[in-house]
């Protein structure tokens, strides 16, 4: 037992979590929608995950000295929505408040397909958005987040082809494992319309900006699309942290014996 306490006090000491930042710009794919609604199964969508046409995802050391890193991957998302409430906010406009569960990941070509670079999973996550008490404006917020004390509600996932396309990837705290929180995420949702047109003129189609709901608390009822920036952080253990409590998970297999 001693061994495997001294071996957890070396990894705390010597091995703090690092928070690690990742991010994509709803113009980083400009030849797609980031996100598309289906009213029958209230799912959010990425709306086109096998185009070929590439989002690239920023790694970055929580602003720190190193620079940020962009890689090109497929983006995928599947999301479900159910509702909450809309709340009067003063006049005409309503803050439509919808719970949202699922997940989303990145994946990468490695030269024989595509394969996991990172995933995000989620449950309790919140989107929000204005509009009269039958409709939704032309944005919306997806965010997501969990603390210390209530962890589990966001696991940010690191695989090999993520690890292997950032250069001194331990630089930036990335390794193959899991987040241990507190993690977030954030969507911000934009040019929300019912056309889906490519490109899409709002000026000739203003009737198509936003999407109709069945009334206040109720979901949308048609199909809709529209563009979406992502922002997101994990705290992540140290590589030095997984290496030494591996030794002292080793150390107490061998006392066993």
């Amino acid at each position: 037992m001693r061994a495997l306490g001294a071996a957890i006090a070396i990894a705390t000491a010597a091995g703090a979590a690092q928070a690690q930042f990742f991010s994509f710009a709803s113009n980083s794919n400009g030849e797609n929608w980031t996100f598309e609604y289906n009213p029958q199964t209230q799912r959010l969508t990425h709306s086109d995950a096998n185009n070929g046409s590439p989002v690239t995802l920023l790694v970055d050391d929580r602003n720190g000295p190193m620079p940020a890193v962009s890689i090109d991957t497929e983006f995928r998302a599947d999301m479900t929505l159910s509702t909450l409430s809309s709340v009067a906010i003063g006049g005409d406009e309503f803050l439509h408040i919808y719970a949202l569960n699922g997940s989303f990941e990145f994946l990468v070509d490695v030269g024989n397909g595509l394969e996991t670079a990172m995933r995000v999973e989620f449950n309790d996550a919140t989107l929000t958005a204005r509009g009269p008490s039958d409709r939704w404006s032309s944005t919306a917020t997806i965010s997501g987040g969990d603390t210390a004390s209530d962890p589990g509600r966001v696991t940010y996932s690191f695989f090999q082809p993520l690890v292997g396309l950032v250069p001194n990837a331990a630089a930036y705290g990335l390794g193959v494992g899991s987040s241990i929180g507190p993690d977030d995420f954030s969507f911000t949702l934009t040019s929300l319309n019912t056309s889906g047109a490519l490109p899409f003129d709002p000026e000739s189609n203003p009737g198509a900006l936003g999407t109709p709901t069945g009334g206040p608390g109720d979901f949308p009822t048609q199909t809709w699309w529209s563009e979406g920036s992502f922002s997101g952080s994990a705290i992540i253990p140290s590589p030095a942290s997984l290496a030494l409590l591996g030794m002292g998970g080793l150390a107490m297999a061998r006392r066993r014996r």
